[in-house]
């Protein structure tokens, strides 16, 4: 994992405040090809270092660069619920990704009770990936949100179920 876009993406994430300094960091992401192997291997490295701070980063780059490969860790970590991750963020990859794979793990993370989420932030997103998604066990969630949730997430998940129809 030498390539240039690899050695320029780590240079960034290992700098002081990481892509957090970088201007428009959505056109630098953008500008990296073939990271994708480097940015499995920064995920897993950083969780295994419960580097959370240079993870998050990663996560970032990874829903501009989505890669079935992301998927065990993202779930692992989702899984976790820990208070350092962004769940959002993680969310939000794996939705982009939309890997089968990570069905169960969103559907967990759908029905957390959050006290700092009033307005269900990360159901709505949980919602929107299984949507996209699409499996049939993605749908049956999506279905069963739609009957027996809060009124916030009933309404999502009816939202995308019309959508599909």
């Amino acid at each position: 994992m030498t390539c240039n876009g690899c050695n320029e993406l780590l240079e960034v994430i290992n700098s002081p405040g990481g892509l957090r300094n970088v201007p428009d960091r959505y056109a630098f992401v953008d500008s990296l090809t073939e990271v994708e192997g480097c940015i499995g291997n920064g995920l897993a490295v950083c969780a295994a270092a419960e580097d959370w701070s240079r993870f998050e980063q990663y996560v970032f780059v990874a829903t501009q660069h989505p890669d079935r490969r992301y998927v065990p860790i993202l779930c692992s970590v989702l899984h976790r619920q820990l208070f350092d991750v962004s769940s959002d963020d993680i969310v939000t990859a794996l939705g982009e990704i939309a890997d089968p794979r990570s069905v169960p793990f969103l559907v967990e993370a759908m029905w957390w009770d959050l006290d700092w989420d009033e307005y269900q932030q990360l159901a709505k997103k949980c919602v929107w990936a299984l949507a996209r998604i699409g499996t049939p066990d993605a749908l049956e969630a999506l279905r069963d949100a739609a009957s027996v949730g809060s009124d916030i997430l009933r309404e999502e998940a009816q939202y995308e179920l019309n959508r599909r129809s």
